[in-house]
């Protein structure tokens, strides 16, 4: 079995979710042999302040995060994981510095996400996602090399559904919050959208939904993914 260390990023609920899910699945993958496993998991909190965490999620503004995820996941190395993972989609714009200074794996969220659409043989992919994440292209540059179809958010859209990131990284969402998310995804489905894509791991904390259109969450992407390679490997 493998070791996972996990830099917790923006949003300390969802790390937390992520957590129970990686124990989870590997309870249930390992219940024919030990239903009492669990995996050795290391957790690095990154220490950021609310103030920075408002000035990335609102304003698109980072200051020290690459040197401190950087050095979390070095620590996380020092501390035995045989690989890393991040549950923040918005922090992969320094997933090549993160890789770059362990000697490690990185499992990259975007990487396994653009897997997961590959694999489904998904052909329009609607993204909700920070402004941050959207900003640097995370996805669109992939799916633009790689020939995926994809809508996004217009600004005034954007901009509120910055708001809503922000609002759950501090547990004050609201109902409208979830059904704003809702009239988007269903915008999105008539302008010929065939799946949806959270591509910030916080929105699952509003347990959106659809009758007409699958919701894809990279949460779930991401800890599938962990969970295998801790126990397949």
């Amino acid at each position: 079995m493998k070791s996972v260390g996990i830099i917790g990023g923006v949003g300390p609920a969802t790390t937390g979710k992520f957590y129970e899910k990686i124990i989870q699945g590997c309870q249930e993958l390992e219940r024919g042999l030990n239903n009492q496993y669990r995996p050795h998991v290391f957790i690095a909190s990154v220490p950021i302040s609310y103030e920075e965490e408002e000035n990335e999620i609102l304003y698109g503004i980072i200051s020290r995060h690459k040197e401190l995820l950087k050095d979390e996941a070095v620590n996380l190395e020092k501390a035995g994981s045989d690989f890393i993972c991040m549950p923040c989609n918005t922090l992969h714009r320094f997933a090549s510095d993160i890789q770059e200074a362990i000697n490690i794996p990185f499992v990259n969220i975007i990487n396994e996400t653009v897997d997961f659409i590959m694999n489904n043989k998904l052909s329009k992919i609607g993204l909700l996602s920070t402004g941050l994440t959207a900003s640097s292209k995370l996805y669109e540059s992939v799916f633009n090399k790689i020939g995926i179809n994809f809508l996004s958010t217009n600004k005034t859209e954007q901009d509120e559904l910055n708001s809503i990131i922000f609002r759950l990284t501090n547990n004050k969402q609201t109902k409208e919050d979830k059904k704003y998310c809702e009239d988007i995804i269903e915008k999105m489905y008539n302008n010929g959208a065939d799946s949806i894509i959270l591509a910030c791991t916080d929105l699952q904390l509003l347990g959106l939904q659809s009758t007409n259109i699958k919701i894809y969450d990279t949460l779930e992407i991401l800890a599938s993914s962990v969970i295998k390679k801790i126990i397949n490997d």
